[in-house]
């Protein structure tokens, strides 16, 4: 991938995603997409619907082959390794749906996610990760299919910091949830986890919101990387609001005056 000085200026990757090319067996949906992310950082991947963002997690995430290209953690070559594999390696990954157990109790779930551990590194591991996620705390005796949107999320991201992932990955982490809401869920929670020194790759709809809360930014058109840049550059682009198909799809914030130029790559 190319590089600047804001490059430079980022931490050493732990995730590294290099021309990576996938779908569902028909055209690609996603084709020679890279980008990378680092221990403290969020990295956040926007983009028009049907742009390919879910699936490139999927993709680094095993859920889904990829067909060209290659992902590395913490250099290691994790390309089309099954799911329970790379949790191993330290990869953790929340999708947008089932992220967890209806019928378990906040603290079952987190048991059921510590599978790796043994029972006493379970019972420790609770404990961080409650410390992590405070707001779980007075939650952890009820079930899943009792809880609120917001909840049901902080525990699906609990279930999977379980295993200690190094790098993790969040699929929508705010769908369902208000705007006001989702602004809270992304500037505290998911904030907190990089500030504990987790690398988090976040797809998201609310583009705004989620890039505030982030240090990079990616843009996704048409299967392809169309921009790669510091967060705060890309939200504060003039044309934000048409690149996501409409203003309200970019968190509803109106646009900014022009920042300086984005480095653009070509489609």
């Amino acid at each position: 991938m190319p590089t600047s000085s804001d490059d430079a200026a980022r931490p050493d990757p732990l995730l590294v995603i290099d021309a990576l090319t996938a779908g569902y067996g028909g055209p690609p949906i996603i084709d020679q997409v890279s980008c990378q992310v680092g221990p403290g950082e969020i990295v956040t991947i926007v983009g028009p619907n049907g742009a390919g963002k879910s699936t490139l997690l999927k993709a680094v995430a095993g859920v889904l082959p990829a067909s060209g290209g290659s992902v590395r953690l913490g250099g290691q070559e994790i390309t089309n390794r099954r799911a329970d594999r790379l949790a191993r390696l330290g990869l953790g990954f929340v999708p947008q749906e089932s992220d967890v157990f209806d019928t378990l109790t906040v603290t079952e779930n987190l048991e059921m996610g510590g599978y790796l551990l043994d029972r006493r590194a379970v019972a420790e591991q609770i404990a961080t990760v409650l410390d992590l996620l405070p707001a779980l705390k007075k939650l952890r005796g009820r079930k899943a299919e009792k809880l609120s949107g917001g909840e049901r999320k902080m525990t699906g991201i609990a279930r999977a910091l379980m295993n200690r992932p190094s790098v993790l990955l969040l699929d929508e982490p705010t769908a369902g949830l208000s705007p006001e809401l989702s602004t809270t869920f992304l500037g505290e929670h998911v904030r907190r986890l990089s500030e504990h020194g987790t690398a988090v790759l976040l797809v998201e709809q609310k583009a705004i919101a989620a890039l505030e809360a982030s240090t990079w930014g990616v843009l996704l058109v048409n299967g392809r990387r169309h921009l790669d840049c510091p967060a705060q550059e890309l939200a504060q682009r003039h044309d934000i609001g048409e690149l996501f198909l409409g203003r309200a799809a970019a968190g509803g914030t109106s646009p900014a005056k022009p920042a300086a130029a984005t480095r653009a790559q070509p489609e």
